[in-house]
């Protein structure tokens, strides 16, 4: 028995056998024919599928099987392809839109105006007005460029130590290091140090350094210095010529302070502190008090309260200082800073000729210029007081009087040195 033979082709239709048709057998018979036709739509069914496999396989097997379509590698779009749209501080390798970009450039110009929105604007408008390789000499208007930036004319000075130069950092020691000299006798403004064996050098102790300012005075050529020495000792210099070198002086300080002798002042060896002293104004110096009975700050005057330890000072207005006894018998019973009333000179003046001290032939009264007198001072005397004309007992009248006494005198204030 043989099979039937397919053809690997599609039949649109399946013959429909007819109650008319005989029955014929064989490959083309009519009997045959719907059965063929299955076949060879089965067998083309069957061929597709192999090829549809084949392809499948050579599709996964291919590298880029979509030719078609643009590569993954390097790919070129066509029409207007579209992607997310990043965050402006976006920093990867991400696509950048037209959107981000957009905003990236519009951030980088912030407020700059129309004629310097672009790099090539930015460009032109520099290169339109200066030009690097000019060094500023394009400027238009050069003084008033200096006008702007407040250089004044010294923006076309030279840089030196010539007259009508700008100064250059370091000239004359300033704005750098130390300068030693090794003399230090100068006509030149400038700052320099000398050091123990430089020539002229202030007259320092020791091996210690000085700084030094030198200022000249004069064509002559007189300077002027000022040195301060690495201890701290000032000193004031002048020349007037170099063979002459520098004179120097020492400048008191509060670390170097006068002495009396320099100043022509007391000392305390002098003029002890406490001890009195006249004084020919109504006014006491400083550093003194007036002898008035007053009493004064212990804490204040230290010394003055070893000499009167109670704090108070004599009282010598009107008063004559007497020497103390100390033992000689003269003046006995007397303490240090003692008080003793003046002596009593007693007489009789009814100011008439027979027994008076004076008569006057007017019959006026005598002023004796004595003292006035406290009674007080004076107990148990009964007489007028010749400076007063006060009596002491009216019930006892009496011509007769007592008078303090006293030397011819000038008067001064009693001052005591108080520190």
């Amino acid at each position: 028995m043989a099979n039937l033979p397919e053809t690997p082709q599609w039949q649109d239709g399946i013959y429909q056998i007819e109650t008319s048709d005989p029955v014929l057998g064989g490959p083309d018979g009519i009997s045959n024919r719907q059965a063929k036709q299955l076949a060879s739509r089965t067998a083309y069914l069957k061929q597709q599928q192999e090829k549809s496999d084949t392809a499948l396989d050579d599709h996964i097997a291919d590298a880029d099987p979509h030719k078609q379509y643009a590569p993954k590698a390097s790919p070129t779009f066509t029409g207007t392809p579209t992607a997310p749209t990043a965050v402006q501080a976006t920093n990867n390798t991400q696509i950048a839109t037209t959107a981000f970009v957009q905003a990236n450039v519009s951030s980088l110009k912030g407020g700059a105006p129309a004629d310097m929105d672009t790099l090539k604007k930015l460009a032109d408008g520099v290169n339109s007005k200066l030009t690097k390789d000019q060094n500023l000499s394009d400027l238009t208007n050069k003084s008033a460029a200096r006008g702007a930036l407040e250089l004044g004319t010294a923006a076309t000075k030279d840089v030196g130590v010539a007259g009508g130069n700008v100064m250059a950092v370091g000239a004359f020691g300033l704005g750098i290091g130390p300068q030693g000299k090794d003399d230090a006798y100068s006509n030149v403004a400038q700052f320099y140090h000398v050091n123990a064996s430089s020539a002229n050098k202030p007259p320092i102790t020791g091996n210690i350094a000085a700084g030094v300012i030198s200022l000249p005075c004069d064509a002559a050529p007189s300077t002027g210095y000022v040195a301060v020495s690495g201890n701290g000792d000032a000193y004031i210099g002048s020349s007037n010529a170099p063979a002459n070198g520098v004179k120097w002086s020492r400048a008191y300080t509060t670390a170097y302070k006068p002495t009396a002798d320099d100043v022509g002042a007391i000392t305390r060896s002098d003029a002890p502190v406490g001890i009195p002293q006249p004084w020919p104004t109504g006014t006491a110096p400083s550093g003194w008090l007036k002898c008035n009975g007053a009493t004064f700050d212990k804490a204040k005057y230290p010394l003055l309260a070893v000499a009167y330890p109670s704090g108070k000072l004599p009282d010598l207005r009107g008063e004559f200082i007497r020497g103390l006894d100390d033992g000689r018998r003269v003046d006995v019973d007397r303490q240090l800073l003692s008080w003793q009333p003046g002596t009593l000179v007693g007489g009789k003046d009814d100011n008439t000729d027979g027994g008076d001290i004076s008569y006057l032939a007017n019959g006026s009264s005598v002023n004796y210029g004595s003292d006035a007198v406290n009674a007080a001072n004076y107990p148990g005397i009964v007489a007028r007081y010749a400076s007063t004309g006060a009596q002491i007992n009216p019930a006892t009248p009496t011509y007769n009087f007592f008078s303090v006494t006293r030397p011819r005198n000038i008067a001064f204030n009693y001052i005591v040195r108080a520190a």
